[in-house]
C-alpha cells in the first residue's frame, strides 16, 4: 500500500511523496460449487473465492495507520451532484462545505484518511458515511457506509446466491477451450461507452499446440474487459519449456470505448460505479488501474508523485504458458489502483490539483508449477512427445534390421544348401541322402523324361559303402532349353 508520507503538506499544494508499506500476504483458495455438465460442450458452476492472511510471510504491521484519499467519501460527492436535482444544489453546497470542515472522526483529513492498513483492505464502517446515510437520499450510498478495497466473500451462501460462470469445455471445438461465455451469468459489460462482451480464458487453460505466432485473450474481471496477449520470449520452468505472454503494448494507447484519455491508465469509474449491466459513465470516485509503479503509462504521472520506481520484471504482468498442452504453468497477474479528486473534490481541496493522480496500493496475484508438478509432467507428456516424435526412425531402424536378419537367414540357408558338409553335427548317412536328394531335383531330362547322362560310370565311396552316379547337375528351375521343362523328383 502507499502511504502518502506528507499528507498536510500535500493539502497546501507539495507533491506527494509515497511510501510503500507491505507486503501483506494473503492465500487464495477457490472452490467451485454445483458443477454442471452439459451436452453442449459447456461447463456452470458457481465459484467462491476466500483470502486468508499468511502470517509468515507477511511482514508488515496490519495496523500501520495510512495516509491515503478517502474514496468513500469521493463517491458520495459525485453521486449527489449527479442524482441532486439543480433546485437542490444550495443544499449540496451547504452539505459540501460541512464535509469539509467535519471533526467528527479523527481519522478524517478534508478529502483524505488516515486508516489502518487491514481497516482500508478488507473493509470498515466510515462514521462520517453513517451519519450522511441518515439525511441523504435512498440510493446515494449503494454500498452504505461500510467501504472495503478488497472483496472477501462473506460465505458460500453469498456465492451461491450469484449466477453461475459458464465455460467452454472444448468438446465440440478444441480451439474454444476453457472460453467464458458468462461470468456470473452476464455475457456482456454494457456500462462502458462501447459494449465489451465477455470472451476469452480464465488464463489457466488455453487452447493446444500454441506457437510464438499465437496471440492469447484473457478476460480480467477486475477491469471489466479482455486483454490480448502476445508472447515476450521462451523460458524454463523445472526443466519444461514455456512460453510467455504479456499484454500486448497496443492496449495501453488511448481508447474511448474505455475511457481512456492517457496512455496505459484505464478508467474504470463507470463499470465500478454501475457494475457490468450498468448504464455507461456511471458517477462515483475516480478508479484507475494500471501496471503498478505506473510502468507503462504518460511519464506526466509519475513525475506528479515521488517514491515510484518502476521495474518491468517485478511490476508487469505475465503468464507461462506450456505450447503442447496450453495449460499456464506460471502467473503473475499485477494491477495498481489509483483515483483522484476530480473538480468538485479540488473545491474543497484547494491546494490539491484535480488530476493529480494518486496511487492507493497495488497487488501481486501468483502461482506456479512445483517441483513434484514439473517432474511429473515431463515423464508423461515429454516422454509421449518423444516416442511419438521418433517414432517413423524407430520403425525404419525395426523394419531395416528385420530386412538385414532376413538377407543374413537367406545367405546362411544358401550356404548350408550348397554345402551339405557344412551342417553341423550332421551324420554322414543323412549327407549322403540329402545330396542324392539334391541330384534328382537337379537332372536334366529330355522331352520324354528319361535322364541324360553327360558321363557314364559309377564311384564307390569305400568309407561310407555306399555308390552314386556322375550325373550333369543343373541349378534348380533353371531353364534348359526349347520344349524343355524341369520336373521336380519326388
Amino acid at each position: 500500500m502507499f502511504n502518502i508520507s506528507n499528507l498536510d503538506a500535500v493539502r497546501k499544494g507539495a507533491k506527494p511523496i509515497l511510501e510503500q508499506v507491505g507486503p501483506y500476504v494473503h492465500r487464495a483458495y477457490h472452490e467451485r460449487h454445483e458443477v454442471l455438465w452439459s451436452d453442449n460442450g459447456r461447463v456452470h458452476f458457481k465459484d467462491y473465492t476466500y483470502f486468508v492472511l499468511d502470517e509468515n510471510l507477511t511482514t508488515a504491521d496490519l495496523h500501520a495507520p495510512i495516509a491515503t484519499l478517502n474514496l468513500p467519501l469521493l463517491g458520495v460527492l459525485a453521486n449527489l451532484h449527479e442524482h441532486v436535482s439543480p433546485s437542490l444544489a444550495p443544499w449540496v453546497d451547504l452539505l459540501t462545505q460541512m464535509i469539509a470542515r467535519y471533526q467528527g472522526d479523527p481519522d478524517v483529513r478534508g478529502l483524505f484518511t488516515v486508516k489502518p492498513a487491514v481497516q482500508l483492505l478488507w473493509g470498515y464502517e466510515d462514521r462520517l458515511l453513517a451519519l450522511l446515510a441518515r439525511i441523504l437520499p435512498p440510493g446515494t450510498l449503494p454500498h452504505g457506509a461500510m467501504f472495503a478495497l478488497m472483496n472477501n466473500m462473506s460465505g458460500l451462501q453469498e456465492a451461491l446466491s450469484q449466477e453461475p460462470n459458464v465455460f467452454n469445455t472444448g468438446a465440440l471445438d478444441i480451439t474454444q477451450v476453457w472460453n467464458i461465455e458468462a461470468d456470473h451469468g452476464r455475457t456482456a459489460v454494457t456500462s462502458w461507452p462501447c459494449p465489451e462482451p465477455v470472451r476469452g480464458s480464465d488464463a489457466m487453460q488455453f487452447r493446444p499446440g500454441l506457437t510464438e505466432k499465437d496471440r492469447l485473450t484473457v478476460f480480467i474481471g477486475d477491469i471489466f474487459q479482455a486483454a490480448d496477449l502476445i508472447v515476450n520470449s521462451t523460458v524454463d520452468l523445472h526443466g519444461v519449456k514455456l512460453l510467455r505472454y504479456w499484454l500486448d503494448p497496443a492496449q495501453a494507447e488511448p481508447n474511448p470505448c474505455h475511457n481512456m484519455d492517457i496512455r496505459g491508465l484505464i478508467n474504470i469509474t463507470g463499470p465500478q460505479a454501475g457494475g457490468f449491466t450498468g448504464r455507461a459513465n456511471a458517477s462515483g470516485p475516480y478508479i484507475f488501474i494500471s501496471m503498478p509503479m505506473f510502468c507503462g503509462v504518460d511519464d506526466r504521472l509519475v513525475q506528479d508523485v515521488e517514491g515510484l520506481r518502476c521495474d518491468w520484471e517485478k511490476h508487469m504482468t505475465w503468464i507461462d504458458v506450456e505450447p503442447t498442452t496450453g495449460v499456464t504453468m506460471r502467473a503473475y497477474k499485477r494491477l495498481m489502483l489509483s483515483s483522484r479528486l476530480g473538480p468538485l473534490g479540488s473545491v474543497l481541496e484547494p491546494g490539491v490539483a484535480g488530476n493529480l493522480t494518486i496511487p492507493m496500493f497495488w497487488a501481486e496475484e501468483t502461482g506456479q508449477l512445483t517441483h513434484d508438478l514439473a517432474r511429473q509432467f515431463k515423464s508423461s507428456v515429454y516422454r509421449a512427445q518423444w516416442f511419438i516424435a521418433n517414432l517413423g526412425k524407430m520403425c525404419w531402424i525395426l523394419g531395416g534390421s528385420l530386412i538385414l536378419i532376413g538377407i543374413l537367414l537367406a545367405v546362411l540357408t544358401v550356404e548350408l544348401a550348397s554345402d551339405p558338409d557344412k551342417w553341423p553335427g550332421q551324420p554322414a548317412s543323412d549327407v549322403v541322402v540329402l545330396a542324392a536328394a539334391r541330384d534328382m531335383l537337379s537332372v536334366r531330362v529330355d522331352g520324354g523324361g528319361l535322364p541324360v547322362s553327360s558321363s557314364a560310370g559309377a564311384s564307390e565311396n569305400s568309407s561310407e559303402g555306399v555308390t552314386t552316379a556322375n550325373v550333369e547337375r543343373r541349378p534348380l528351375l533353371q531353364p534348359v532349353g526349347p520344349g524343355s521343362e524341369i520336373v521336380s523328383a519326388e
